[in-house]
């Protein structure tokens, strides 16, 4: 299955919403682990990193619509604690945040 959203302007005339909030949740599926994100507003070219660990994750680079989660399947030899300690999430918004 495959979604495009379309931007009536160009990327960089956009203001997009300030650094938004992402909620993550992990569970194990048998061999894998899944993980469900969710966020109260446009998350743009969201992107996951597990430093170190090695994660073959089923996407990476989406958008997240407000309220409407996003599921991703992974494999990793990692603990699930290892996993959620490793992970780090950033957005679009958060890569040219000011803060």
């Amino acid at each position: 299955m495959s979604r495009n959203l379309v931007f009536l302007d160009v990327m960089h005339n956009l203001q997009l919403p300030k650094t938004p909030k992402i909620e993550s949740s992990f569970s194990k599926t048998g061999e894998e682990y899944r993980l469900k994100l969710q966020s109260d507003r446009l998350a743009r070219n969201v992107a996951l990193s597990f430093g170190e660990l090695d994660v073959q994750v089923s996407d990476n680079y989406f958008d997240l619509l407000p309220g409407e989660p996003v599921t991703i399947d992974m494999k990793s030899s990692a603990t699930l604690e290892q996993l959620r300690n490793a992970l780090k999430i950033i957005s679009l918004s958060d890569a040219f945040s000011t803060n």
